[in-house]
């Protein structure tokens, strides 16, 4: 038989109001500032010629999801390159380097709120 005394199960409960919380207001805190440093991250790699490119890149957050998008119809093919001209990329690497710091950072707030 176990046995849990009041004390533990009070803290149970606060650790998981404490991870209630982070699926509220962390998470969507995360996500934006996700969805931001992978907006200028992309940006910053977009290759320049007259700065169209980089002007149609930008970020939506919703209530759980984060849309980062890049909406220059040409996106596509300097990302992935033609048969006439060398691929540049500049979207998914940051896309993919953007998500391993949301993850760290959501895993250290889960952590966090377990302590």
């Amino acid at each position: 038989m176990i046995k849990l005394n009041q004390n533990d199960v009070n803290r149970l409960q606060r650790k998981f109001h404490a991870l209630e919380a982070i699926d509220r207001d962390g998470l969507k805190k995360e996500m934006y500032t996700a969805g931001a440093l992978m907006s200028r991250d992309i940006k910053r790699s977009a290759p320049v010629d007259t700065g169209n490119l980089r002007n149609n890149v930008g970020f939506e957050p919703k209530e759980n999801d984060l849309t980062v998008f890049s909406n220059a119809p040409y996106s596509g093919f300097v990302e992935e390159g033609t048969k006439f001209q060398k691929a540049q990329p500049f979207f998914y690497r940051n896309i993919e380097k953007g998500i391993k710091i949301l993850v760290k950072n959501l895993e250290y707030r889960i952590k966090r709120a377990i302590r």
